[in-house]
């Protein structure tokens, strides 16, 4: 008994017919009579009555059929499951904390274009439940994950930059604290994340002495950049793929709390099959 018979027999039952079901079939009446008497003959016993030109079930047949309709909905079921079985597994899930390093990581991934899904997360409690429930294969996390069954490897220290005009008495230092009372006001572009989440309460004692606007609106942003009066704000990794323009001096910021250091985590038993995705991971590091 295969699939084939069951699916010619299912179809002649639903029309009563064995001509409207052949049309159906898109084969022969003679070809689909042929195998339902098969059939039968498999089972040792008719399935139809004859009336005429149109058949119908007998008993033995609606018992058949109660089968064949149990058998070909799970094998449906079987053909879906595997096919997203092999569509998850021929895939790797890449998941970022922020928007950041996935912008800056993303375009240097375009060789495996086809085989990586990725995008970024709103932070749970746990980053390791991303891995844990497979809404992932790797994520760049927050921090390293101490998880016994999960390698959680240095990827990118963050940190902001001050972006001044080259005319501004600023620009010469070498470093410098985003508390400094010489920075009497700052425009900052804003893109939510995890580093975003974690400068806020620092940005929020800054406002009691210095002026701070923040904007989510980057054509805004790039023209405010074109007066050489606005202070702003730009990171490690936005400096690669965000031009301040010629005329800006990048300088770096101090304060602890504008630091964040990426890993690479994924779950112990994947690393054979995400060989690749880290190599190439650990050369956008490396180009930092």
């Amino acid at each position: 008994m295969e699939l084939t018979q069951l699916k010619q027999f299912q179809a002649v039952a639903e029309k009563n017919s064995i001509s409207a079901a052949a049309e159906e079939l898109h084969i022969s009446q003679p070809a689909l009579s042929c195998a339902v008497k098969k059939l039968e003959s498999e089972l040792g016993l008719p399935l139809f009555q004859h009336s005429g030109n149109k058949i119908q079930l007998n008993e033995a047949g609606r018992l058949a059929l109660k089968y064949a309709n149990a058998i070909l909905l799970q094998s449906r079921q079987m053909e879906t499951e595997l096919k997203e079985y092999a569509n998850k597994n021929s895939h790797i899930r890449l998941g970022f904390c922020d928007p950041g390093p996935m912008w800056y990581c993303v375009p240097q991934l375009s060789v495996m274009d086809g085989q990586l899904d990725y995008g970024y997360y709103t932070m749970p409690p746990r980053e390791e439940a991303l891995l844990y429930d497979d809404k992932y294969d790797i994520i760049i996390s927050s921090g390293k994950l101490d998880s016994t069954d999960i390698i959680s490897k240095p990827f990118i220290r963050e940190r902001k930059y001050l972006s001044v005009d080259a005319s501004h008495p600023l620009s010469a230092e070498k470093a410098i604290s985003a508390r400094d009372p010489r920075i009497q006001s700052l425009f900052l572009f804003t893109v939510n994340g995890f580093f975003h989440q974690k400068q806020q309460p620092f940005w929020e004692s800054v406002k009691k002495q210095t002026a701070v606007t923040a904007t989510t609106d980057y054509f805004l942003f790039s023209q405010m950049l074109k007066n050489p009066e606005i202070i702003t704000t730009t990171t490690e990794i936005v400096k690669h793929y965000r031009n301040d323009g010629p005329g800006r001096v990048l300088i770096p910021l101090t304060d602890r709390e504008l630091e964040i250091h990426y890993h690479i985590s994924y779950p112990q038993v994947k690393e054979h099959r995400l060989e690749k995705v880290i190599l190439l991971l650990t050369q956008c590091a490396e180009n930092i």
